[in-house]
Order: C-alpha cells, then sequence, then structure tokens
C-alpha cells in the first residue's frame, strides 16, 4: 500500500526564513516609521522592490516601507509603478 502524505503548505527552509524576516521586518519599520512614497503616513508594510525570490526575501536593500494604501496602488497600478522603479 502507497503511504500518501499531505503536501507541506510551506517548505521547512522558507519557515526557516519567514521567522527571520518576521524579526527583521519588525526592526526595519520601526527603523523608518514614515512611509516613503506619500511620507504623510505611518508605514505598515514592507515592499519588496525586486520581488520576493531567492535572496531578496530577506535582502533590506530591496525592501521599501510604505503604508498600506501606497502598497496598494504599487500592486493595482504596475505600469506606473514598473516607470517609477517599484516594480521590477
Amino acid at each position: 500500500m502507497i503511504r500518501r502524505t499531505p503536501l507541506r503548505k510551506m517548505s521547512a527552509k522558507r519557515q526557516r526564513e519567514s521567522r527571520i524576516y518576521a524579526v527583521k521586518r519588525k526592526a526595519f519599520l520601526e527603523a523608518t516609521p514614515m512611509c516613503q512614497l506619500c511620507t504623510l503616513a505611518e508605514s505598515q508594510d514592507v515592499h519588496h522592490l525586486k520581488g520576493r525570490l531567492g535572496g531578496n526575501y530577506l535582502n533590506e536593500a530591496t525592501w521599501l516601507p510604505v503604508c498600506r494604501h501606497c502598497h496598494d496602488w504599487i500592486h493595482t497600478h504596475p505600469i506606473q509603478a514598473r516607470e517609477q522603479g517599484l516594480l521590477k
């Protein structure tokens, strides 16, 4: 009989990275409390300028602190965001 185990929702490697990311994200947002796009609101999100794949997930050099409104704008207006260098 073939034993079938359910697929993991997240790999063990990504789980480790997520724990590290949570700590780094909190420190990053505390160090940069204002949105870097509108400069009016408190930063709540980390936008990954070069995506989250590879080393970019934990690379703070590719992060941008943004408020929820600006982060939503980036992802709902990809053409304009690319023109401004906010998306790869």
